[in-house]
């Protein structure tokens, strides 16, 4: 007879065996595949642009948002959300890449790894591509965990989210709009 930890033991045995890591290196990449992967990396480094550039028009509203006392906010929040589906994810994503944004941003012209410039292809892994990998396509590649599905891709849905945040505290017996924290 097993102790109790020897059958968790042999549970997490036969489940690792069980678990197959996919990796670019597991599939057969076709002169069709290289060809989606150049138009869908080429697609989503252009994005970054665009993303990007929203992403500082939005910032640079807020903040004059902010600078205005009439104005119920004292904060705010910009993401962008880039939303991967598949023909057979019936609706539901397979991954969604989120990327938040701050004044930091503009001011550094740094925009974390969206636009950064780098070749983000892991070597030996992603084909070679027409032009860099962008960090859109890395994540996507590298980190959605979703490999083959890939190919399936049919739709991409592009959210920039603006959050006006207010912040009140109750002192001295009333409340005040709190501007800074």
């Amino acid at each position: 007879m097993k102790s109790d930890d020897n059958k968790g033991e042999d549970a997490l045995k036969i489940a690792l065996e069980n678990e197959r890591v996919q990796t670019w290196r597991d599939f057969e990449i076709t002169t069709e595949h290289v060809a989606f992967l150049n138009q869908l990396n080429a697609f989503l480094s252009n994005t970054e642009e665009k993303i990007v550039k929203q992403a500082k028009q939005e910032i640079l509203s807020m903040e004059q948002k902010l600078k205005d006392t009439t104005n119920l906010i004292t904060d705010y929040e910009v993401f962008a959300e880039v939303v991967f589906f598949t023909k057979y994810s019936d609706g539901d994503p397979v991954f969604t890449a989120r990327h938040p944004f701050g004044l930091h941003n503009v001011s550094n012209n740094d925009w974390g790894l969206l636009c950064d410039g780098e070749d983000w292809r892991e070597s030996g892994w992603l084909p070679q591509l027409e032009k860099r990998c962008c960090y859109l396509m890395h994540e996507l590649a590298y980190h959605s965990g979703i490999m083959q599905q890939i190919f399936d891709i049919d739709s991409i849905w592009i959210d920039i989210k603006v959050w006006d945040q207010s912040m009140f505290l109750y002192k001295n017996g009333e409340w005040q709009n709190q501007k800074s924290y």
